[in-house]
C-alpha cells in the first residue's frame, strides 16, 4: 500500500525523517512517495498525480502553514490534502501539541501564517480524528501502530455484500470522472483573441461534475457571444441538463438574429425538456469589437458587473425570468458599452454566495471590490485575484457550490 507524506518542511525535518524510517521498516507493504524536496517550481498537478496513486495519507501539521501555491493563497500541503480528501482516500492526522507555543518567528512577520495554519487545524480537526504527538519519537511510534492496523485491514476477508458496493462505488467514482473529463471537453479550449481586448474564463465544479456553463461565439465580423449559465442543483443531474443546454445554445447562436430573440427560443426548447423542479439562469452577451457595444440578455442570471476607469463598479440590471419554468415568455434585450480601460465581469451565483466557517456569504460588495482593485491588469490576473479571495474566504476548504466566472477587459488605447 503506497503512502503519502503530506507536511511541511521547514519546522518538521526531523518529524518527516522519523515518518519515513517506518515506512522504510514497513517497506515490505508501504513505499513513501512524497514531494517536500521538489516544492519549487513544482506543478500543482504534478503533487496531485503522487496523492492519486497512493492509499493512504498521512498528514503531519506542527508550528507552519507551509509554502502557497503560485496564484493561490493555499499552501501546498492543504491543497495535496484537500485532494485527497476529495477523492475519500484515508487519512492519518497528526497535530503537534496544541499546547506547544508556536515560536515567534514563524508569523512575526506575517501573522496570516498563524491565522491559515489555525484554520487548517479546525478543519482537520471537524473531518477526522486527530494524534496529537509531542516530538519525533512519539510521532514515529503513533503512525507505526495506525500504518500496522491499516495493513490488518487491508488483509482481512471482505464480506461479498461488501465486494459488490465497493464495485458499485468504484463504476460510479469512474463514470462520473468520465463525465466530468467530458464535460471539461464541451468548454472552449482557449478563450477568445481580439485586437484590444484580453478574455479569461474559469469553471470549478463543487463535485467534479455540475451544472455551470460558459462559452464563447467569434462570428467573424468583429462580434463575439459570450454565454455563463447555471443549471439549478449540483452533481450528474444538473451535468445532464448542461449538457443538453450547451447543444440547445450552439444550434441557436450558429444562427443568430438577435439576442432576445435566442433567448425566447432557448427558454421555450428547454421548458419542453427540462424536469419541473430544474431551471436554468443565463445570459447571452454580443460585444462588437469595433466599438464596445454590449447587447445582452438576462435570464434570471446575477447581474454582471463593468469595472468602469474611474474606479466606479456598475451592475448591469434587467432582464427577464428563468429559463425553462414559463414557456411564453418574450425576453428583451438590454445595452452596454465597455470602454477603453474597462472590465466586464460575468459570473454564477456560486462565487458572491460562497460561505465561510461563520456562514457568511462573500456576497456583491467583495466581488466589486475586488474588481476594482485589480481593473487595471490583465483579466487572468483579475479572475486569479478573485479565486484568490474565495480562497481566503473559505479558508482554503474547497468551494460548496459550482461556480464560474468570465472576465473581459478592453485595453487602455
Amino acid at each position: 500500500m503506497d503512502v503519502f507524506l503530506c507536511s511541511t518542511f521547514a519546522d518538521l525535518k526531523t518529524e518527516r525523517e522519523a515518518v519515513l524510517a517506518v515506512v522504510d521498516k514497513l517497506q515490505h507493504q508501504y513505499r513513501a512517495m512524497e514531494f517536500f524536496g521538489a516544492r519549487s517550481g513544482q506543478p500543482m498537478e504534478e503533487c496531485f498525480k503522487e496523492v492519486r496513486s497512493c492509499a493512504l495519507l498521512v498528514i503531519v501539521v506542527g508550528h507552519l502553514y507551509g509554502s502557497l501555491v503560485p496564484g493561490l493563497d493555499i499552501s501546498y500541503t492543504e491543497a495535496e490534502y484537500q485532494e485527497g480528501h476529495r477523492l475519500a482516500k484515508k487519512c492519518l492526522v497528526y497535530i503537534r501539541d496544541e499546547d506547544a507555543p508556536v515560536p515567534a518567528k514563524y508569523h512575526e512577520k506575517d501573522p496570516l501564517k498563524l491565522e491559515r495554519l489555525m484554520k487548517f487545524r479546525g478543519v482537520l480537526s471537524d473531518r477526522h480524528t486527530i494524534m496529537p504527538f509531542s516530538d519525533a519519537a512519539d510521532l514515529a511510534r503513533k503512525v507505526e501502530i495506525d500504518l500496522e492496523r491499516e495493513a490488518r485491514k487491508s488483509t482481512l476477508p471482505r464480506p461479498p455484500e461488501a465486494t459488490e458496493i465497493a464495485d458499485v462505488e468504484r463504476m460510479r467514482a469512474r463514470d462520473v470522472d468520465f463525465g466530468a473529463r467530458v464535460q471539461q471537453q464541451l468548454l472552449p479550449r482557449v478563450t477568445p483573441v481580439a485586437p484590444g481586448f484580453d478574455f479569461a474564463a474559469r469553471l470549478d465544479q463543487a463535485r467534479g461534475i455540475g451544472g455551470d456553463y460558459y462559452d464563447f461565439f467569434d462570428y467573424g465580423d468583429g462580434r463575439i457571444g459570450t454565454v455563463i449559465a447555471d443549471v439549478s442543483g449540483k452533481g450528474l443531474p444538473a451535468a445532464l441538463i448542461m449538457t443538453s443546454l450547451q447543444g440547445r445554445v450552439h444550434i441557436l447562436a450558429d444562427h443568430l438574429y438577435d439576442v432576445s430573440h435566442l433567448m425566447t427560443r432557448l427558454n421555450r426548447s428547454v421548458n419542453k425538456n427540462c424536469p419541473s423542479n430544474r431551471f436554468v439562469t443565463i445570459i447571452f452577451a454580443l460585444l462588437n469589437m469595433r466599438n464596445g457595444e454590449l447587447v445582452y440578455c438576462n435570464a434570471g442570471h446575477n447581474p454582471p458587473m463593468i469595472a468602469r476607469h474611474d474606479g466606479s463598479v456598475e451592475r448591469l440590471e434587467g432582464g427577464g425570468p428563468c429559463v425553462g419554468i414559463l414557456p411564453d415568455v418574450q425576453y428583451e434585450e438590454q445595452n452596454a458599452r465597455l470602454d477603453f480601460g474597462e472590465v466586464l465581469l460575468l459570473y454564477t451565483d456560486g462565487v458572491t454566495e460562497c460561505v465561510n466557517a461563520a456562514n457568511e456569504e462573500f456576497g456583491e460588495d467583495q466581488l466589486a471590490a475586488v474588481l476594482r482593485e485589480y481593473r487595471d491588469r490583465p483579466a487572468e490576473a483579475i479572475m486569479e485575484a478573485i479565486f484568490g479571495a474565495l480562497n481566503r474566504w473559505t479558508g482554503g476548504t474547497g468551494f460548496p457550490d459550482d461556480l464560474a466566472a468570465v472576465v473581459i477587459r478592453r485595453l487602455r488605447r
